[in-house]
């Protein structure tokens, strides 16, 4: 049997822009045939939901309510990227210049009279200790976050490259043990809902390891797809079939021991072992 590489085509169309990818996958007399699939479709409004115009209403919302105390409003997550599509939240990054647990029933209430209140989901948190966040979570959080109200890069200490090493170390024995958890434990250990929550993180890891390597941060799918190759690309591609509903559970036990040898792998490069990440 011929070797089948994955590959990748964008299209421009009608103001979207569809990535098609296709991977090897096995078929029943042991064969590979090629899986079509669609990484995302963006269009001009970021989504199903007007997201411009909501996060607009929300900002407003916040600075009737906060006044001055209101220090930065920022959109991330998949409609940041452009990427959304009926499943995604709206994930909103709020910093305050102090919070108090009052601010908290505040600020759901807030959230809670907006439209598709019930997509809201992100982050908020006082200007004191968004400076004292550990390191290694901060490139990628300024790099996916988009200012919609305030800058987020002067709240922001500077970050060097063993805070980006730190994140792929750290977040990938997470998932590491998470996936070995889950092996032992979990009712159904390997399926293909479950897979698809469990390989959520690959994305954020692979574009702190993507940076690493080559120094371009890649914000979006598409433009971190050809940064890849080996087992980061095979890992990324399943991610994607998993969240489009392509991979089922009859792939579950291949999906789930790449995912494994891949945070094996991972590990082994974060710290250095194999030469992976300079």
């Amino acid at each position: 049997m011929p070797h089948i590489a994955p590959f990748s085509l964008t299209v421009f169309s009608a103001g979207c822009i569809i990535n098609l990818c296709a991977l090897p996958k096995q078929t029943a007399d042991g064969g590979k045939r090629l899986h079509k699939y669609i990484i995302y479709k963006r269009r001009d409004t970021m989504g199903p939901i007007d997201i411009r115009s909501w996060i607009s209403d929300l900002t407003e919302r916040l600075k009737a309510i906060f006044g001055g105390r209101l220090v930065y409003v920022g959109l991330q997550g998949s409609y940041r990227r452009g990427e959304a599509d009926a499943k995604s939240d709206i994930d909103v990054m709020t910093v305050l210049d102090r919070l108090e647990p009052i601010d908290l029933k505040t600020y759901r209430a807030a959230v809670g009279a907006m439209p598709y209140a019930d997509k809201a989901c992100g982050f908020i948190c006082g200007r004191a200790e968004l400076a004292a966040w550990p390191r290694h979570e901060l490139f990628l959080l300024q790099r996916e976050t988009l200012d919609c109200f305030g800058a987020l890069a002067p709240l922001l200490p500077a970050v060097q490259d063993g805070d980006i090493r730190a994140y792929v170390q750290i977040n990938a024995a997470n998932l590491y043990h998470a996936v070995c958890h889950r092996a032992l434990y979990a009712a159904e250990p390997a399926n293909a809902n479950a897979l698809n929550s469990a390989y959520k993180p690959v994305f954020y890891i692979l574009q702190n390891l993507a940076y690493l390597k080559s120094g371009v941060f890649a914000p979006t799918k598409n433009e971190l797809l050809p940064l890849l190759t080996g087992i980061d690309r095979e890992v990324f591609l399943a991610a994607v079939a998993l969240r489009s509903g392509e991979a089922d559970d009859r792939d579950s036990e291949r999906l789930f021991s790449l995912l494994f040898r891949w945070c094996q792998t991972t590990l082994d490069a974060a710290a250095g072992e194999t030469g992976g990440v300079r």
